[in-house]
Order: structure tokens, then C-alpha cells, then sequence
């Protein structure tokens, strides 16, 4: 019997584990498994079936924490038919459970909530991540809040299964690191751990209006980049906990161990009017580190996207040269290949076409000159013929990947450059040809702006597409055969125009 079969088990159903378990009603669907009533005779519990997925361990979801406080012990585990079975007390209810039904002191559960939890993931200290901390998995079990689960996101995180990785973080409560795709230490579980403490506070999450046609993607927008609202109707020291527990940045986050301790001095020390401006500033001074901690995390993403879109551009170019390369040798069997750190050369005759590796762009120069758009990434083509025409011996062209045609859509575009009508262009670049290739930096950007200067964009922003690169192809093959027999010949001098003209036509 598969998992897919667990709902039609019949009352009392026997699982044989260490020991035997009579297996009653359906509890609960969790995200990641189900579970049912269970009794061995003497106790009665709750057992967990899991399914059995591609890639994960069984050992991931029995983590042996008998000696940590306020943790959900496991009574027994093993294997039945195509599932992991974990067996567990039966707790009263859950958190989940008591906020829709009971009525309470919202800041007294919130410190009773965030103290019982706190000591649990401090006695851990590490060692043990849970990474799916939830009200769901907060449960009333022998007078005291206690935490179940563990295992269950490292074991979603592990299997291939196609249908299962979105299991193993719960997007309300996943901290900006997790959203990242970062590993997950104690700093991230005490961040869910804040907002868990938001909820029971304001009796919603921070972030409570996720857009129905994409809510990972507001989620995953909101948890790095949004303010946190305020805590309010708390005490102020509480409020600037919890408000510190949501700070972007895990290092600046209190450790477990602290919040603890500090929640235990909460409930010792009683309010004084001496208190109050004091526990005022510190609560403003958590708010400024809140808001910094929200801009350095915007900075990260950034940089994360950056780093992306760098990957696609290098696998773009090589899909670009793969194709370019293989059509030339077909057309052109005796054409001669030689690859080196520099980039792949391809020749015949009188002729030598080298296509470069590409580069992350890193000018500072280039920015500084405010350019019209971003360049994340340069190549060049370059085409030599040994015979000149009329001491013409080839030209080369730019490609860049970057977002000229429209702002944030980035592709691979070809251009090329040349020295402006009467004025005399001193290259401090290895630039060669007419027209020639240039990097993205002060000389080119220049050339794009409004600003006259001894060098002009020679060919406007071409959009280059690996799936598309006939035309593209054709007229570079037509270029090497030209100069295979060293007839290329020089283009004829673009005629004066606007300065933007030329890449606006792309």
C-alpha cells in the first residue's frame, strides 16, 4: 500500500515498527505527509507517514533530541509499504488551533510562546536547524508549548521529487536567507520565530496580502526588501525584541541564546516610569538597524541578481559560438579551429575570425559617465586577413549583454565603433579594425552620450538571439570568405549623426 493509499486504511490497521501501533482516524494533512490516531495499547499517539521520495534519507526525519527542552519526542519510527513512519505523543492542540479558537492575552501567550521555543532552539545551539518554524508545528503537549517536525524541511530539501521542494519552507514565515537559497542556520529559525511572535501580537502576519496570481513572489519580495509594521499594543521592550528578531540581516538578529536570557529579565524586572524613555530610545535605535538591515538586504539582491544574469549571459554567448562555430566548419570543412583561455580562432586562407570568451563587465569608468543603460558582460568578434586591401586588414565588433533595448531586459547585442569624421581618435584600447570593438567604459559610453568626442557608435545595437542567428551568421560568414582571399574591403565612412541615433535604432 502507497502513500496515496494511507486515507483508505481501515480502522485499527496494524503498522509493525519496533513495536506494533493501531492505526485509527485521520488527524491532520500536513504539507509534507499526513497523520493519524495511534496506539500501542497503553499510550496513545499520533504517527506521521511520510512518503518514501527520491533522493532523501529516512535518517533525516528521526533526529534524536531527547535531552532538548520543549521538543515533540519521537516514540518510534521505521518503514511501512512506500512511507517513513514517525510516531509521536499526541498533543492537545496547536498553536495554530488555539489562535482561531481561544480567547487570551495576546502579550502573554507571545512570551510564553517565544520563551518556550527560544529554549528549545538554544539547547540545539546549532547543531540542529529546524527551518519550518510555524504555528502549525508549535503544540500544546504536557502543559508547556513544544516544537515538532524536525527533519521534516531537511527531508523536503533533500528529495528530487519534482512536486516536493516547495514544501520544505513556508513562505510567511521563510526568512530572507532562506529566500535566497542561502543555508539555513539558528538565526533563520529565530526569524520565524519572530514572526510567529508578530502574529500572536497583532493577530496577523507582517505580511498579510499575497497577490493570489503570485504569492511566492510577493512573499519572497516582502520578506527581503519590505519594512516590518510596528508591534503594536505591547510593551516596548517586547515590541523592539520581536522587531529584532525580523531584522533582515541573520547576523544582526539575537541569537537564541540571548533571547532567552533576555525574555527571562522581561519577566523579573516589572516596568518603572524610570524605564520608559529608555526602553523608548532603544526601541527607535532597533527601528533605525531595522531599516538598514532592510537596505543591505536589498543590496544582496541585487547582487544576486546579477550574479543570474551573468550566468545567462555566458550561457547565451556560448550557445552563440557553439552555433557559429559549427555552422562555419560545415559550410567550410578545411577551416581550422584552435580554442585557448582567450577565446575560439577559426581559420582559412588569408583569414583569421576569433571570438573571445566573455567578460564581466567591472569598469567603474563606464558608470561614472552615467551610460543610457547597463552592460553586465562584453565580448568581441575579430576578423584579420594577413593580405590587405589597400592596407585594410579587417575590422571587429563589440557584443554585449545588456539591457539596451529595454530597461531590465537583458540580451546579447553586437555593435562596433569607429573615430569620428575629422577628428583623430587616440585609442588607449587594443581596439583593431575599422570598425572597431570596444568595451564598455569611458570611451564608449561617451560615444553614446551627447557629448562629441573623437569616437562614434558605427553600428547600431543589433539584438543577437542563439535561436535566431541566420542573419546574424550569414553576414560574418560572408566577412570570412571575403578575407579568406583577402578582399575584404574597408567600409565606406558612416556619414555625421545624432549622437544617440545610432543605438536608439536597435
Amino acid at each position: 500500500m502507497g502513500f496515496g493509499a494511507i486515507e483508505e486504511m481501515t480502522r485499527d490497521q496494524v503498522v509493525q515498527l519496533s513495536r506494533e501501533w493501531r492505526i485509527g482516524e485521520q488527524i491532520d494533512k500536513g504539507g509534507f505527509g499526513r497523520v493519524h490516531e495511534a496506539t500501542d495499547g497503553q499510550i496513545e499517539a499520533a504517527a506521521k507517514f511520510v512518503p518514501k521520495a527520491p533522493g532523501a534519507d529516512r535518517d533525516l526525519l528521526a533526529e534524536e533530541l531527547s535531552d532538548v527542552p520543549n521538543v515533540v519526542p519521537i516514540l518510534d519510527s521505521g518503514e511501512f509499504e512506500d512511507n517513513y513512519v514517525i510516531v509521536m505523543p499526541r498533543a492537545e492542540y496547536s498553536l495554530r488551533d488555539f489562535l482561531a479558537d481561544a480567547e487570551f492575552d495576546r502579550e502573554e501567550l507571545m512570551i510564553e510562546v517565544l520563551r518556550s521555543i527560544a529554549e528549545c532552539l538554544a539547547a540545539l545551539d546549532e547543531h540542529v536547524v529546524h527551518r519550518d518554524i510555524k504555528p502549525e508545528n508549535i503544540l500544546w503537549l504536557d502543559e508547556r508549548w513544544c516544537l515538532t517536525d524536525f527533519g521534516i524541511a531537511r527531508y523536503a530539501e533533500a528529495t528530487t521529487a519534482p512536486d516536493t521542494r516547495k514544501h520544505a519552507m513556508s513562505p510567511p514565515y521563510a526568512s530572507p536567507e532562506r529566500w535566497r537559497s542561502e543555508r539555513a542556520t539558528s538565526a533563520s529559525d529565530v526569524y520565524s520565530l519572530g514572526i510567529v511572535a508578530y502574529e500572536i501580537a497583532t493577530g496577523h502576519l507582517p505580511f498579510n496580502d499575497p497577490d493570489p496570481v503570485d504569492p511566492l513572489g510577493y512573499y519572497r519580495e516582502q520578506h527581503l526588501h519590505a519594512s516590518i509594521p510596528p508591534v503594536e499594543d505591547v510593551s516596548q521592550r517586547i515590541g523592539a525584541l520581536i522587531e529584532e528578531c525580523l531584522y533582515k540581516s541573520a547576523g544582526a538578529r539575537p541569537s537564541a541564546a540571548n533571547l532567552l536570557a533576555r525574555l527571562d529579565r522581561f519577566m523579573q524586572r516589572s516596568s518603572s516610569p524610570g524605564f520608559a524613555e529608555l526602553q523608548q530610545a532603544h526601541r527607535s535605535e532597533v527601528a533605525k538597524r531595522a531599516e538598514a538591515s532592510r537596505k543591505a538586504s536589498e543590496r544582496a539582491t541585487v547582487a544576486e541578481q546579477r550574479e543570474q544574469l551573468t550566468k545567462s549571459a555566458m550561457q547565451a554567448y556560448r550557445l552563440i559560438v557553439d552555433e557559429i562555430v559549427t555552422a562555419f566548419e560545415d559550410a567550410a570543412p578545411t577551416i581550422k579551429r584552435a580554442n585557448d583561455s582567450w577565446g575560439v580562432a577559426l581559420s582559412i586562407g588569408q583569414a583569421k575570425l576569433t571570438l573571445s570568451s566573455p567578460q564581466m563587465v567591472l569598469d567603474e569608468a563606464w558608470k561614472r559617465q552615467n551610460p543610457p543603460f547597463d552592460v553586465m558582460a562584453t565580448a568581441n568578434f575579430q576578423l584579420r586577413q594577413s593580405k590587405s586591401q589597400n592596407g585594410y586588414n579587417g575590422r571587429s565588433h563589440s557584443l554585449w549583454y545588456c539591457d539596451a533595448q529595454q530597461a531590465g531586459e537583458y540580451a546579447w547585442f553586437e555593435t562596433a565603433f569607429m573615430s569620428r569624421i575629422g577628428i583623430q581618435y587616440h585609442r588607449r584600447h587594443p581596439a583593431f579594425g575599422y570598425p572597431f570593438a570596444l568595451d564598455p567604459d569611458e570611451d564608449s559610453a561617451m560615444a553614446l552620450s551627447f557629448v562629441v568626442t573623437g569616437v562614434q557608435v558605427a553600428w547600431p545595437f543589433s539584438r543577437i538571439m542563439p535561436s535566431d542567428l541566420d542573419e546574424f551568421a550569414a553576414r560574418w560568414a560572408n566577412w570570412l570568405a571575403q578575407a579568406s582571399e583577402g578582399t575584404l574591403a574597408r567600409p565606406m565612412q558612416m556619414p555625421e549623426q545624432s549622437p544617440h541615433g545610432s543605438w536608439r535604432q536597435a
